[in-house]
């Protein structure tokens, strides 16, 4: 019997008739007896017994890529604060003390290693039991006893935010998480048995790094044809939402965009050009909607467009570099005006979420401007809906337009996707989902 075998559980596997049977029932008589272990370490514990045991249960699990390694349970050691709040206190209010300590480490310090739990409870534990031992022996007012609370309370967030601020904590170390390359043989093998948990794991990682952005988290949401163009012609008179509905085995599908277009942020972003193109300089007042536009215009919205577009916004957001735009002379409570003597779109994106609380914005604008924010690093994800059309045409409006790279450095400008979901649709229609790859 090798060293570590729990002799109790291996003596009742024995039952089993195969070696896999065997193993199995070992397994589990084995989780069984270390948690009774663990239970009768606790009562012993609250009782005033010795400490939780310093044994760490050694069996390990595989760890998973993108995925943090099986959490160790946490036993409390004696420091020697806690030999100064037991000989201080007695043993009620000690054993009380510990408790809510240790209940306080294991739920907000789950990745420090197991001394500085140790010293971060035992500073916890003494502190509380100090504040108990002076509210009995000298009983004060309610506001006071509580006012006393608060403080120490104050004491225990400052050390722990100092702790985090300069040691790093409360940060992942290098032993919880294991990082395994995309062509690892294992995670190959993982990645195709599990494919469902492995994009789980791949969005979840996705969505805690948007958490950390100072500015709204963006999606390119667009119509485009199978060549890429964005329109039926180079004209202002050629248009898709004009154009495609009298094209047949193309108009059949086109309502799945529009569908699809209901669904996204309630924050979307487009230009002065396309609302004119539409018609919102003569369009009549519409009703209210949820959601809040954001347009950029120097020239083409003119005062009746303005009024239109707040009417139909919660929110109305103009960006303009025009000192003279016509819409600083509309009067309206949802309407906010964005100066820029230059364009700026990082200082433009801060100022919605910053200012306006914009957390996620739909870019459907057109290529020129669709280029200023891949050029910029701005564009987080992207979702493109195909139409099965070929336009043509050199003047035709793209995805992306704007100035062509020309030199070889410049290619540090394009935009890399990992493709996220490709969903097929009825009529032969495509919806493409990417994720712009970030440094």
């Amino acid at each position: 019997m090798f060293k570590g075998t729990d002799r109790d559980a291996y003596k009742r596997a024995g039952k089993g008739r195969t070696a896999e049977s065997r193993s199995r029932l070992y397994q589990k008589y084995k989780k069984q007896n270390n948690r009774r272990r663990v239970i009768s370490d606790i009562k012993q514990s609250l009782l005033g017994g010795k400490s939780y045991s310093n044994t760490v249960p050694k069996t390990r699990q595989p760890i998973k890529r993108g995925v943090q390694s099986p959490k160790v349970k946490y036993y409390a050691k004696n420091t020697i604060l806690d030999d100064i709040r037991e000989y201080r206190s007695s043993k009620i209010v000690s054993n009380i003390s510990n408790s809510i300590a240790t209940f306080i480490v294991r739920k907000g310090g789950a990745r420090w290693d197991n001394n500085t739990k140790d010293i971060v409870r035992s500073t916890i534990a003494l502190a509380i039991s100090e504040v108990t031992k002076k509210v009995l022996e000298k009983p004060l007012e309610v506001v006071d006893n509580v006012e006393l609370f608060i403080k120490v309370g104050q004491i225990i967030y400052k050390v722990i935010v100092w702790l985090n601020k300069n040691t790093g904590l409360w940060e992942t170390n290098d032993h919880s998480v294991s990082v395994v390359k995309d062509t690892d043989k294992k995670y190959l093998e993982y990645a195709k048995k599990y494919p469902k948990l492995v994009r789980e794991e791949r969005e979840t990682c996705n969505k805690s790094d948007d958490l950390h952005l100072d500015r709204p988290m963006t999606t390119l949401f667009m119509l485009m044809s199978v060549d890429g163009k964005i329109s039926t012609g180079s004209t202002d008179e050629m248009d898709f939402d004009m154009d495609l509905p009298m094209v047949d085995w193309v108009k059949e599908g086109l309502h799945q965009y529009y569908d699809i277009e209901k669904t996204t942020d309630l924050w979307a972003f487009n230009t002065g050009k396309v609302f004119a193109k539409i018609g919102a300089n003569d369009k009549p007042i519409p009703t209210k909607t949820t959601v809040s536009f954001v347009v950029l215009d120097n020239q083409h919205l003119t005062k009746d467009g303005i009024k239109y577009l707040c009417a139909r916004s919660k929110t109305f957001v103009l960006i303009t570099t025009n000192k003279e735009h016509p819409a600083f002379d509309v009067k309206a409570d949802n309407l906010r005006i964005i100066y820029q003597e230059m364009l700026n779109l990082k200082q433009v994106l801060l100022i919605l979420k910053n200012q306006y609380g914009c957390e996620r914005l739909t870019l459907q604008s057109g290529g020129t401007v669709n280029a200023l924010f891949l050029r910029e690093k701005l564009i987080d994800y992207v979702d493109i809906v195909v139409a099965p059309v070929l336009i043509g045409g050199s003047g035709t409006p793209t995805l992306i337009d704007g100035v062509s790279l020309a030199v070889k450095d410049d290619l540090q400008k394009v935009g890399v996707l990992q493709l996220s979901e490709c969903i097929r649709l009825a009529n032969s229609y495509l919806r493409l989902k990417y994720r712009v790859c970030k440094e």
